[in-house]
């Protein structure tokens, strides 16, 4: 039923790539809250769904359009924020609100989950900076903005968490990497923003 309906949605709907729905979370036999909070409890347009709007992978439904896509996921663990994003080239997302949440179970042997929260946001940094290099090769320039301009915020959180571990050869090391990432991609100011606000106190 829950299937059915996702198929007959994109069957009836050529304008939309994607559809998907809700969640609850499950960590240690407890229920929890729904994984997906208001704001992303919606469709999503072509270029939303490009910039990386949070859908829930294993709610997901899309079109068989994998021949079409260029995929190159490189090294990055987020292969399904990568796959989301270039499907949104095909078409907008749809939000179920008529079928019920599913079950997502957090536990210590996925492969996100099992990762700590520095680990989480430097990966997430890279998936975005992929992105960047991906969108900026198609010259979608408010695509590759947004992506740098994530990667950052990424890379921020993963500094914060560093501080408060007081890890700074790893900042340093760290510091000196985006130095490069961003000088090569022509955003010193980018870089000069995110280090005033690693090195504030």
């Amino acid at each position: 039923m829950k299937l059915q309906k996702q198929i007959s949605f994109l069957e009836n709907n050529s304008d939309f790539i994607i559809s998907g729905h809700n969640a609850y979370l499950i960590k240690n036999d407890a229920l929890g809250d729904l994984k997906l909070q208001e704001e992303h409890q919606t469709d999503a347009s072509s270029k939303e769904v490009k910039q990386g709007h949070f859908i829930l992978t294993l709610t997901s439904v899309f079109r068989n359009v994998i021949n079409d896509l260029d995929l190159d996921f490189g090294v990055c663990i987020n292969c399904d924020t990568i796959l989301f994003s270039q499907l949104g080239e095909f078409g907008k997302f749809h939000f179920h609100k008529d079928i019920r949440p599913a079950y997502y179970r957090v536990h210590d042997s996925g492969v996100w989950s099992l990762r700590s929260s520095k680990e989480k946001e430097f990966e997430s940094s890279k998936t975005f900076l992929h992105l960047y290099d991906y969108y900026f090769k198609k010259q979608e320039k408010v695509i590759y903005l947004k992506m740098i301009n994530l990667y950052s915020y990424k890379k921020f959180c993963f500094y914060s968490i560093l501080k408060a571990n007081n890890e700074w050869n790893k900042i340093f090391k760290n510091l000196f990497l985006d130095f490069y990432i961003f000088l090569s991609r022509g955003y010193f100011r980018g870089y000069a923003v995110l280090l005033r606000k690693v090195l504030s106190r």
